[in-house]
């Protein structure tokens, strides 16, 4: 299964960017456990390196409330060009509330935040990850 990439539904990659550019880069993919939102943001990765971007990725796992010190080495260290940084964070809903603020705050030396979730709330909401019988 994971080697199967994300289809969009309805709209295309164009759109999803570009209403990722409207939300200046700072936006949630939401969906149910199993719902391609990993999927979706690695090929959403993918394809903002090809337009220039730097990316930078952690995957938090259930328990995970903190912050590691990899993680923050690999999210905050070196941000140096604010409109090609952008940190990518794969679990947030996992995070304490003091954690969740602190990527927040740091998140701003970056071009933007994009996260996965399984709720809405954290960041607007670029896309809710489904699936449907057409899909399967």
């Amino acid at each position: 299964m994971e080697a199967i990439s994300y289809r969009l539904s309805a709209t295309g990659w164009e759109d999803l960017i570009g209403r990722l550019a409207a939300l200046r880069f700072r936006a949630a993919l939401v969906g149910l456990h199993g719902r391609g939102k990993t999927t979706l943001l690695e090929e959403l990765a993918r394809r903002l390196a090809q337009r220039g971007f730097r990316i930078r990725t952690i995957l938090l796992h259930e328990g995970d409330r903190r912050l590691s010190p990899v993680h923050r080495k690999t999210l905050f260290r070196g941000l140096t060009i604010k409109d090609k940084d952008l940190l990518f964070v794969d679990g947030a809903e996992q995070l304490s509330r003091l954690s969740w603020l602190e990527i927040l705050v740091r998140s701003r030396a970056a071009g933007g935040l994009v996260i996965t979730s399984h709720r809405p709330g954290l960041l607007p909401t670029l896309h809710e990850c489904r699936t449907s019988p057409d899909l399967l």
